[in-house]
């Protein structure tokens, strides 16, 4: 998969484009992490290493919790394509960045499930999920996400909440004490965190190319929403929770999108996470290979479209 992310994102390394952070005495984590990789090349070396690890922890999502019926690969292959079809996630966003910690988060949430030492995994999930926040401030709706998403893998007790929002609480703990160290004015860290909330203005002009994006994922949720019952047909319960937090995850994703005050990539890349977790499994439902090659063709078709006419 890592030639194949790299030949889909060839045109930033024949042409590479730095991701401009500005810097406004709030994010620091994002200042020494885009000081630490300035280049445009270096930023897509490293964007095309994030994506290709996504990629392998979706397949290893997939296939350790049985979420189709047969073992793939489409799941990280579906990542790497969507997400390498536009220019606002094409690059080394912050919503990528985020997403790592989520993707960790997922994972840490799996693994409570019937598990009687769930203990550092619920404390774990809270720990990414509150990294994925303080990476990108639109997340901090998914401290609710994981809160639903363990109610619905266990059977969430009060001692458990507790060491939930310990996890999450410990990484905005230590980041404010670091900054309350160095002397940083806080107003401006709590500024930065809600200047991006609102709802989405509609009056911010997008090309055609952005809306064709947008149907795409659209498209592609919609077709994996009212696959539901086909998803969890004959699924034992396990399965079945966990594809219902990966449900659940698109609609958070959705949440975050629309709870902005710009068109929100990083909800959308975490939409297409849970697409490619879900799509994948209609791509192997399809008998005839030709059709699948026909959707894999015509996705690709998009991407030419939108990087090179």
């Amino acid at each position: 998969m890592l030639p194949y992310a790299i030949v889909l994102r060839l045109h930033t390394f024949i042409w590479p484009e730095r991701y401009f952070y500005v810097y406004e005495g709030n994010n620091y984590l994002y200042k020494w992490i885009y000081t630490l990789v300035s280049t445009p090349i270096s930023q897509s070396i490293v964007a095309v290493l994030l994506i290709y690890m996504h990629a392998i922890v979706l397949n290893q999502i997939s296939i350790k919790h049985r979420l189709g019926r047969t073992y793939t690969l489409f799941p990280g292959v579906i990542y790497i394509l969507l997400v390498s079809m536009h220019s606002e996630v094409i690059y080394l966003s912050p919503g990528l960045i985020a997403t790592t910690a989520l993707l960790f988060m997922i994972t840490q949430m799996f693994m409570t499930y019937k598990n009687h030492n769930a203990t550092i995994y619920i404390f774990n999930a809270g720990f990414f999920g509150a990294l994925a926040f303080l990476l990108s401030p639109q997340l901090l709706f998914f401290y609710l996400f994981g809160y639903v998403g363990l109610m619905i893998l266990r059977s969430f007790k009060r001692t458990e909440i507790f060491q939930y929002s310990v996890g999450y609480l410990a990484p905005i703990f230590l980041s404010i004490s670091l900054l309350y160290y160095f002397q940083v004015d806080l107003s401006n860290v709590a500024g930065q965190f809600f200047s991006e909330i609102g709802w989405i203005s509609m009056s911010v002009p997008a090309g055609i190319k952005t809306y064709i994006f947008i149907s795409v994922i659209l498209l592609l949720f919609i077709v994996s929403f009212f696959s539901y019952n086909r998803y969890t047909l004959r699924k034992s319960i396990q399965e079945q929770k966990k594809i219902d937090l990966i449900f659940w995850l698109g609609l958070f994703a959705l949440v975050v999108t629309l709870f902005c005050n710009v068109i929100s990539f990083t909800g959308v890349i975490i939409l297409i996470a849970a697409i490619a977790l879900l799509f994948s499994m209609n791509i192997s439902w399809i008998t005839n290979k030709l059709y699948s090659e026909l959707i894999h063709l015509i996705l690709l078709a998009i991407l030419i479209y939108n990087f090179y006419i």
